[in-house]
């Protein structure tokens, strides 16, 4: 194997799920104070349903989210702003510790590593990215908000392994969206789904198919 591919949210970021219920306990807000719960609560969450069955898009949606949780502090906010206010701290408390030990010891085993987001900036900004240091650890970083292609367009994925010089099935890919995942298998790379219910079981299995030592025990669900 010759590379390591994640995408963002979701996989290198906490579920933004988990970051909603630790921001409304610091706010001492009502647990749920913002109903949505994506995959944590699918069936509460019916625009999350509409995502994933294609009839709103991920834009859409978390502009939905980000003005509920705005709502509940009677501001307007932006996705920008919302996630903002989820990832205001200490970067160990928002990126994922298995994230960042993989692509350690990838780099360190001479691994290609990269992250390949559809929409890190625009969700983000440029700003806030400049702070997270495991943005510039990565060899390369491809964001669809500044090349305009989305997963699972397959040449977003050919743009990932064209740049780190290597062969689809020479490449481990991550993401948590279903759809991600089968777009990378459609064109050749070795894709796992993270289940961010349990999210260190991806991260175990890219271990062992890597040659990496010490994988990190799979949490409960």
């Amino acid at each position: 194997m010759s590379g390591l591919l994640l995408d963002f949210g979701g996989v290198v970021l906490e579920s933004p799920f988990r970051l909603l219920d630790a921001w409304e306990q610091r706010l001492d807000l009502p647990a749920r104070a913002v109903r949505r719960r994506g995959p944590f609560d699918p069936s509460g969450d019916p625009e999350w349903q509409a995502m994933q069955q294609g009839t709103i898009t991920e834009p859409q949606y978390w502009a939905g989210l980000a003005a509920d949780a705005g709502r509940a502090v009677d501001e307007e906010w932006t996705p920008v702003e919302f996630l903002a206010a989820l990832t205001n701290g200490p970067e160990e408390d928002f990126i994922r510790p298995e994230a960042a030990a993989i692509v350690a010891d990838a780099r360190q085993a001479k691994i290609v590593t990269g992250i390949l987001s559809n929409e890190l900036e625009l969700l983000h900004g440029r700003a806030w990215m400049d702070e997270v240091s495991i943005l510039s650890a990565v060899d390369l970083l491809i964001d669809g908000s500044r090349t305009g292609i989305l997963k699972p367009d397959p040449a977003s994925y050919q743009m990932a392994v064209d740049q780190m010089r290597a062969d689809p099935p020479e490449v481990v890919f991550i993401d948590d969206q279903p759809r991600n995942v089968d777009g990378a298998r459609d064109v050749g790379l070795i894709a796992l789904h993270l289940d961010v219910r349990n999210p260190t079981r991806a991260f175990n299995e890219a271990r062992d198919i890597l040659g990496l030592p010490s994988p990190i025990p799979t949490t409960k669900p």
